[in-house]
């Protein structure tokens, strides 16, 4: 069921292009994500979603299992999946998020699982906004 209501949230532009906002999973740290509409789901590090199991911050139990991905330069890669229980974004909360584990130490991706929450989204490149409704 799509989130109600209109979020704006602001974006800080990357160097080399694409925009990050800041993100919290599970009521915890919050994190920096690059914006890619095209990943299937978002996806953060593999030694961060390890690093939560640790400490807590994710359940062993929220594990969804082994799916594969095709990368951007067709390469297959093959990650754990986990149901996020909550991603905060904008002073708006979303539930049940599918998250990806990635190699890459430096890659935290919000992808279409999270976007999908809502009834629609936009991205307004003059005020470098994310607009969620």
């Amino acid at each position: 069921m799509p989130v109600m209501g209109r979020v704006t949230v602001p974006m800080r532009p990357r160097h080399g292009g694409g925009y990050d906002v800041t993100v919290t999973i599970n009521d915890a740290v919050p994190l920096t994500f690059q914006i890619d509409t095209g990943a299937s789901d978002m996806s953060i590090p593999e030694a961060v979603m390890d690093r939560m199991l640790q400490n807590g911050t994710l359940s062993v139990a929220s594990f969804e299992g082994i799916q594969r991905y095709k990368m951007a330069n067709g390469a297959i890669e093959i990650s754990r999946t986990y149901r996020l229980a909550s991603v905060t974004i904008g002073g708006r909360t979303v539930t049940d998020v599918l998250c990806s584990t990635g190699i890459d130490k430096n890659t935290f991706l919000l992808g279409q699982s999270f976007l999908r929450k809502f009834k629609s989204w936009s991205i307004n490149n003059e005020d470098n906004l994310l607009i969620l409704d």
